[in-house]
């Protein structure tokens, strides 16, 4: 992003440096005020307790200058969307282990339980009625049920799906910023979404926030797509 940004301003060649010391100082930052985090289900406090501050800046450095190293590679601008798929699904993929931590887990099991004992047409049936619905919207719960219907009852199941949703945005990310811009921003903008750690938190987890995203950037890239070339 930072070429695609200073190739017609050139005056700002000092623009990647200073990138690089501000990925460097706001993590130490973080770590050095960790003890003001008093979150009770993901603390700083807890992600740092098993190293000091010169592990954790070792590590840090590692990784930003790893990041730097992979920005110079001319050949990253010839990455086609299948490995953009290819590079998110895996990457999502390492975080199949974690558990569930989130107590609404329970709730679209249970409507997904439905369905999968019942069958297709008592959930839409009942969907509000006697599959309490709180604030929630049918599809991803009928999509998981429907995969426990047919496949079994297995998390992993739902993780692979979740997974295959992620890299999906990940694409639809791609496809919509070429759409509006140009090739070149919209693959900065489909890798940029990795960059976001809080989504790969989100992958493993039998919840709607993954898939909701993909079918939100789904809906918002098709209107899109009709805007400017019409047809189907």
């Amino acid at each position: 992003m930072l070429g695609y940004m200073t190739e017609n301003e050139p005056q700002m060649k000092f623009q990647p440096l200073l990138v690089f010391f501000i990925s460097l100082a706001v993590p130490l930052v973080l770590f050095y005020f960790r003890h003001l985090d008093d979150n009770r289900l993901t603390s700083w406090d807890w992600i740092f307790a098993q190293g000091g501050l010169v592990r954790f800046a070792v590590a840090l450095l590692a990784a930003v200058g790893a990041a730097w190293l992979v920005s110079t590679v001319s050949e990253y601008e010839k990455i086609k969307p299948v490995a953009l798929f290819i590079i998110s699904f895996a990457a999502a993929s390492c975080f199949w282990s974690e558990p569930e931590v989130i107590v609404d887990a329970a709730r679209y099991f249970t409507q997904a339980k439905f369905l999968e004992i019942h069958g297709a047409g008592y959930f839409i049936n009942n969907w509000g009625k006697n599959i309490f619905a709180w604030t929630d919207l049918p599809l991803v719960s009928f999509i998981y049920g429907m995969v426990f219907r047919v496949l079994g009852e297995h998390r992993i199941l739902v993780q692979v799906l979740n997974t295959l949703f992620f890299a999906g945005t990940a694409v639809l990310t791609y496809r919509l910023g070429r759409l509006l811009w140009d090739e070149a921003l919209g693959r900065y903008a489909g890798f940029l979404l990795l960059g976001f750690p809080y989504l790969f938190t989100q992958v493993p987890l039998l919840l709607v926030d993954i898939s909701s995203m993909f079918f939100l950037l789904l809906a918002v890239y098709t209107f899109a797509s009709y805007l400017l070339h019409g047809g189907w």
